[in-house]
């Protein structure tokens, strides 16, 4: 586990990894520099479980922090752990079970459920299990969900690890390197319960995640074909990268858009203050990127319906208002009575 400022939900994550219905393993975290009371918290569990061997550095970024992670473990298998999520109970112990007697998968995963902020389960996410079905899919989706992996050691090393220059799509470039030397596989079963809030590096770094994912999957294309690995040794990705991998504005444009719209599926089922979070920082990034207007005018109806139901009729009528001007067309009969409405409440509401 790397975790940095993680004190909202670590020790409830950190209890679900000492509660394991399997034992024998270590829990190596590494506090990437917290300046809350993190610290504070991995002394007290360390205090009182010989497993927890907690590793503190100046922040690196999770990328590094991990790798010093899988360089200080002493087991055969890692596995990954967030500090905002749940494992459930028997995950260590299926996990090491199919990977002992299937030891040519050097990289496991599972279902999981997505839960809201408070834990209240939203939906279980099911992905390919066998081998060749995970590959049939792995450019079009990360088939893997980071924090519901085991990965044996010796393969990630030689895979060369996480890479900084790919924050946000990390894990996902590893999968791909770990792939082209081993195979891999997921569990049917649930393993974890992965918590959607809005301090989530999904949501808060969309467009450089997708970025990241594209420049991924190019990378790999070329290593597939026969080629060196443009990404070695690269610290970030600059236009220059973007452009002779053959990445273009469009293509990452197509895969905020996708994005976003996994995230307001998602998250439409949570609460509306984070909804509300997601759009504004997608309406951040797409007036400044050139987002169809169609896309940002949606958003910004999208928007005056969550202040809406949440009584903040100003804050609607504002939103709406801006969707229209945004593209006029957007707004038809029915949204135009919406708009007539929302007005109608304001004063109202002014008058009384």
């Amino acid at each position: 586990m790397s975790v940095y400022n993680g004190q909202t939900f670590l020790a409830e994550a950190m209890e679900s990894i000492l509660g394991q219905t399997y034992r024998d393993f270590e829990f190596v975290i590494i506090d990437d520099g917290s300046i809350d009371s993190t610290p504070d918290i991995l002394a007290k569990y360390a205090a009182m479980d010989r497993r927890i061997r907690v590793h503190r550095h100046a922040n690196k970024g999770r990328a590094l922090s991990l790798n010093v992670g899988i360089n200080l473990a002493r087991g055969k298998y890692i596995a990954r752990m967030d500090a905002d999520d749940i494992a459930l109970p028997e995950r260590l112990g299926q996990q090491k079970g199919f990977m002992d007697s299937h030891p040519e998968v050097g990289l496991l995963g599972g279902a999981v459920e997505l839960v809201s902020a408070n834990g209240r389960t939203l939906r279980t996410i099911r992905f390919p299990t066998s081998d060749s079905a995970i590959r049939s899919v792995m450019f079009a989706y990360n088939p893997f969900c980071h924090p519901s992996v085991v990965m044996a050691k010796e393969v990630v090393l030689a895979s060369g690890g996480y890479r900084k220059a790919l924050l946000d799509a990390d894990d996902y470039d590893l999968w791909l390197r770990v792939s082209e030397r081993t195979q891999v596989a997921n569990l049917e079963k649930c393993v974890l319960r992965y918590r959607i809030h809005a301090g989530q590096v999904s949501i808060q770094n969309m467009r450089h995640q997708k970025m990241s994912v594209l420049v991924a999957d190019a990378a790999a294309l070329k290593r597939r074909n026969g080629g060196r690995d443009p990404l070695s040794g690269v610290e970030e990705i600059t236009p220059e990268l973007l452009s002779a991998l053959g990445v273009t504005s469009a293509q990452i444009q197509e895969a905020v858009l996708g994005g976003y719209n996994y995230w307001m599926d998602v998250l439409g089922q949570t609460d509306p203050e984070v909804e509300l979070k997601v759009i504004e920082g997608f309406l951040a990034i797409g007036e400044s990127q050139g987002v169809t207007r169609s896309a940002v005018a949606n958003a910004w109806l999208r928007t005056a319906g969550i202040h809406f139901r949440q009584g903040r009729l100003a804050r609607a009528l504002v939103a709406t208002g801006r969707a229209i001007q945004t593209r006029p067309i957007v707004a038809g009969r029915p949204a135009k009575r919406a708009l007539m409405r929302l007005a109608a409440a304001f004063r109202a509401t002014q008058k009384s």
